[in-house]
């Protein structure tokens, strides 16, 4: 049951130009598309997601190991 949890989305801010001074909250499709760049932070511990950097284009990875767990569960 803990292993979801590991896969919890970031909350993701852009910078609104290119000195990187000022930032708001965005989305991920937002933050992907967005010139200036963004970070991700996590609301509590470092978690899979963003240690792996799994969003924007590798975000299908997540999905990914989530049916290689449920997977392992049914064949055990």
């Amino acid at each position: 049951m803990g292993f979801p949890l590991l896969l919890i989305k970031p909350t993701f801010h852009c910078f609104t130009d290119e000195t990187k001074q000022t930032e708001r909250p965005c989305l991920e499709k937002e933050a992907c598309d967005n010139p200036f760049g963004f970070y991700a932070t996590d609301q509590s511990e470092t978690t899979i997601t963003t240690h792996f950097d799994l969003y924007c284009e590798r975000s299908y990875i997540n999905g990914v190991l989530g049916s290689v767990l449920f997977l392992g569960i049914f064949l055990l």
